[in-house]
């Protein structure tokens, strides 16, 4: 008979999925976080967005705001994403951490 999975078990499932893809995502968006910062400074440097509402942070968003970009890119950041058979290893490994060691139930 299949197992119905108990709702702390696919809570903690959901968790360490997120977690587990989580250094990616957080080197993504440090990547964009330095594009945006460097276009900000030069707005900021220049004195642009004196008498515009939003200040930088609103020019910098538009994409014709002709501030050089910042040459990198996010390539790197592939290294540390796991792929799905990765993924799916560390997910299991620390659900049968938690089974394990604290008891939690993964069938109802």
């Amino acid at each position: 008979m299949a197992c119905e999975l108990s709702d702390e078990y696919s809570r903690l499932k959901k968790e360490i999925s997120t977690q587990a893809n989580n250094d990616y995502l957080e080197c993504k968006k440090a990547v964009y976080k330095a594009k945006v910062v460097y276009r900000y400074s030069q707005c900021i440097k220049k004195g642009d967005a004196l008498n515009i509402g939003g200040g930088c942070g609103h020019i910098v968003g538009n994409p014709i705001h002709g501030y050089k970009e910042l040459q990198i890119d996010d390539e790197f950041c592939v290294v540390i994403n796991p792929s799905s058979t990765e993924m799916e290893a560390r997910i299991t490994h620390y659900l049968n951490m938690y089974v394990e060691n604290d008891g939690t139930l993964k069938c109802k």
